[in-house]
């Protein structure tokens, strides 16, 4: 990693030089700031050649067709369809290439100090990015099921999302955590004060309380049973799960998947980070379910 040096001007991001990946600052003003930076960077014929110095890349927007429902909010995907893509590898690794990799010092450190840094990104918005296309699978396996409850919500943005795609339906959404948004709790997966959605206090628990919804499970805790004891208490029909195999969840949860849960979608129009390109977002039938 290069050595730190400090910003020549005070910038939106509260920290100098490159991101520690133990800081969780984020301000609202950083996505319009971070949309203008990566704009410019497009727009200069210098710069947008020389954006990766292995693979060719373009902005996002022109490897997927995926835009942002009408008549919702996601200023997560709206931000990263700015963000550059791989070009020769994309159909192997739908991925965003952030942090960028650029020749340029200045960009460079901008895009550092306004939080281009995936850990920022997951920790402001969610860990896993839902896509258009990875929302539209997920909000019809929510409305057959007849609504949604989250666990390990962290900030809510997963339950905010499919609540938009859902309010039409007239259906109920609730998102859990054990330390949320707001609750004085300390959760260094999360740095959004608010979050994005109400987020309740509750552990894994939370997921027995709605049988007669799906549950949506986003990169639940790595190396830990809580996400095996939230599908323990579960007695739905749907799972939906935003997650890393070798990231999430341990392996009794995975077993237990493979054991009484079989594979109903996977979407197709999933995007990760270049590097994390190991999270999917599928949706599962419980084995014998009528």
């Amino acid at each position: 990693m290069p050595e730190q040096t400090e910003a020549p001007a005070p910038a939106p991001h509260p920290g100098q030089g490159w991101p520690d990946e133990d800081e969780q600052h984020w301000r609202p003003a950083q996505t319009e700031a971070l949309e203008a930076l990566l704009d410019r960077m497009w727009a200069d014929p210098a710069l947008s050649p020389r954006l990766n110095l292995v693979d060719r890349c373009a902005p996002l927007s022109e490897m997927t067709t995926d835009r942002t429902r009408p008549g919702t909010a996601h200023p997560y995907w709206d931000l990263l369809l700015r963000a550059p893509a791989p070009i020769e590898v994309w159909e192997r690794k739908r991925a965003v290439q952030v942090p960028l990799v650029v020749p340029d010092r200045d960009l460079l450190e901008q895009s550092h100090r306004l939080g281009l840094w995936p850990d920022h990104l997951r920790r402001w918005f969610t860990w896993c990015i839902p896509t258009p296309s990875d929302l539209e699978l997920t909000a019809d396996a929510a409305r057959r099921a007849g609504g949604l409850v989250e666990v390990f919500a962290g900030t809510g943005y997963w339950a905010w999302q499919l609540s938009q795609h859902l309010a039409g339906d007239g259906l109920p959404v609730d998102a859990y955590d054990q330390a949320p948004p707001g609750s004085g709790l300390p959760n260094r997966f999360v740095s959004h004060p608010e979050g994005w959605f109400r987020v309740q206090q509750a552990g894994p628990e939370a997921a027995g309380l709605h049988p007669d919804r799906a549950l949506l499970m986003c990169y639940p805790p790595q190396d830990d049973p809580a996400a095996y004891e939230a599908l323990d208490a579960y007695r739905g029909g749907t799972l939906i799960l935003a997650a890393d195999h070798g990231f999430c969840g341990d392996e009794s949860f995975w077993g237990r998947v493979a054991d009484e849960w079989q594979p109903a979608g996977v979407s197709q129009g999933h995007v990760s980070f270049r590097g994390y390109e190991g999270d999917l977002v599928t949706v599962w039938t419980r084995r014998g379910a009528v």
